[in-house]
């Protein structure tokens, strides 16, 4: 709601979104089920937000990249949101300055990181990720075959993120979700109103 009043949406426009956000969007059963895979994303999402926030507020650059890297403490890909922050610089002053104090920011979770993991494994770059036994996971055959970052994966997540329907069932309640997934269409039926939009 903080992050819409601030971007200077209409009264109506910030409360519908905010519950868009909350209760139509995987969002809310992220939160309800608690596992630690969710956990994270909750996480990663409130830094991120938070990040939008001073963006869009004071756009305080060593904040702004602090923020990030919380962010991606809990979910490591969240640091390509830097990329955003970085091109809206260049319509801002102080170009350099910017740029600093954001690497400055973003520095110092990652660097907590690094060290946390060289303390745990012997290595900087070593979250304990690559440690796990992910033979015993469904993942197990793609990871064997082409790794943890395979430009194969692409199409697959594409067609969870457009196409992915849910388990359909013959009896009550005649579906479930998928586990790995399901359409953004599907789960947010409200990004239709973009279309219906002037």
């Amino acid at each position: 709601f903080i992050l819409f009043s601030r971007m200077g949406l209409k009264k109506k426009e910030k409360f519908f979104l905010t519950a868009l956000f909350g209760f139509g969007t995987v969002f809310f059963s992220a939160t309800i089920l608690g596992t630690i895979w969710f956990f994270a994303h909750l996480v990663a999402t409130l830094f991120m937000v938070l990040s939008l926030i001073e963006f869009f507020g004071k756009k305080r650059a060593f904040l702004m990249g602090f923020l990030i890297g919380l962010a991606a403490l809990s979910r490591q890909a969240t640091v390509l949101g830097s990329i955003f922050f970085l091109i809206m610089f260049f319509g801002q002053k102080n170009l350099k300055k910017n740029f600093l104090l954001y690497g400055l920011g973003l520095i110092l979770p990652l660097s907590f990181q690094a060290i946390f993991n060289f303390i745990r494994f012997g290595n900087f770059f070593e979250s304990g990720y690559l440690l796990q036994n992910w033979y015993s996971s469904y993942q197990a055959a793609d990871i064997a075959r082409y790794g943890f970052f395979n430009p194969a994966y692409i199409p697959r997540h594409l067609s969870l993120i457009f196409l992915k329907m849910p388990v359909f069932l013959k009896q009550f309640p005649f579906f479930k979700p998928d586990p790995e997934g399901m359409a953004i269409w599907l789960t947010t039926p409200a990004f239709f109103l973009l279309f219906l939009t002037p």
